[in-house]
């Protein structure tokens, strides 16, 4: 995991984890990044697990900001996200 803050870029983070495995189950890749502009936050998390054993392949992904208006430079306004649950070779 790699987090900076700075004047001028704001805040930035990003975080792996590759081939985890607990007991039965194996994830392969566990992303998250989170990174500041102009006007908010942007951030990106992804999981991805291959088929392993009798177990379904699949991949997951969330993505999305926060946007902080000049009426209100404190708090978040809104917010945009898409989601995504990818069954990868369904059927075998």
């Amino acid at each position: 995991m790699n987090a900076y803050t700075s004047p001028e870029t704001g805040i930035r983070m990003d975080a792996s984890i590759y081939d985890l495995a607990r007991d039965t189950m194996q994830i392969d890749t566990i992303r998250a990044e989170m990174h500041q502009d102009s006007l908010g936050l942007l951030y990106s998390a992804q999981v991805i697990k291959n088929k392993y054993r009798q177990q379904q392949p699949f991949s997951a992904g969330l993505d999305g900001k926060y946007v902080m208006t000049s009426a209100t430079p404190a708090f978040i306004s809104r917010t945009e996200r898409r989601d995504r649950l990818v069954a990868r070779n369904p059927g075998r």
